[in-house]
């Protein structure tokens, strides 16, 4: 299992997910959505075809199943934390398969692309960096470090913010990735409207990360 990158995928039961979507999509269809946008992420990673190891922390059953069918791990969460714990429990995970990097990626980024994923698999941090790619929205739509890294992870409101803070705390630097695709994720109303327009636009390529 050991290698260069492990991405891991935290990820909700979709009965729960996108809850912030209630007002446009009722429960089964915010249910099939946020599964569509998990196994699309699944997909993504594997047409990279890059040396990229997958893993996926979820207490549920369904998404648990779907990750294994299309060749990822599974860690199942070991408690009802939420995101921060469930990306802790990456961490560790990652350190003591001896992965060289950990990728921290949500499983609702409508836009992310296989291009994406080839950089972000290429991309060599230092030990003393942080790798942070801010969401539409001021959060953190990717997060890549070193495993053994000290640092706390601080997902929620304006977290790409408090993301650099914690990445000071710890002495590393922050080394921002800038991705037009990689930012985008879908937690609004207005983000749903979105994304049939971003993605009916010509591509104009992306910016290096």
């Amino acid at each position: 299992m050991t290698g260069k990158l492990l991405i891991a995928i935290p990820m909700k039961d979709p009965k729960q997910a996108k809850t912030r979507l209630s007002d446009a999509l009722p429960p089964q269809e915010r249910q099939r959505f946020a599964l569509s946008l998990f196994l699309r992420t699944l997909d993504q990673i594997a047409a990279a075809q890059c040396e990229a190891s997958v893993v996926v922390v979820t207490a549920s059953s369904l998404i648990a199943e779907e990750a294994q069918a299309r060749g990822a791990a599974v860690l199942r969460e070991e408690t009802a934390q939420g995101l921060n714990s469930a990306c802790a429990q990456a961490k560790l995970w990652a350190a003591e398969q001896g992965f060289a990097h950990l990728a921290i990626l949500p499983g609702d980024l409508a836009l992310l692309s296989a291009t994406d994923i080839a950089q972000l698999s290429r991309l060599t941090l230092p030990r003393t960096a942080a790798a942070l790619c801010e969401s539409s929205d001021g959060g953190t739509n990717c997060l890549m470090l070193h495993p053994e890294a000290e640092f706390e992870f601080c997902f929620g409101p304006d977290s790409f913010r408090a993301h650099r803070k914690a990445a000071a705390r710890a002495g590393l630097a922050s080394h921002i990735l800038r991705s037009r695709t990689l930012r985008f994720d879908v937690d609004t109303t207005r983000d749903l409207a979105q994304i049939q327009q971003l993605r009916q636009r010509p591509s104009t390529g992306q910016q290096a990360l």
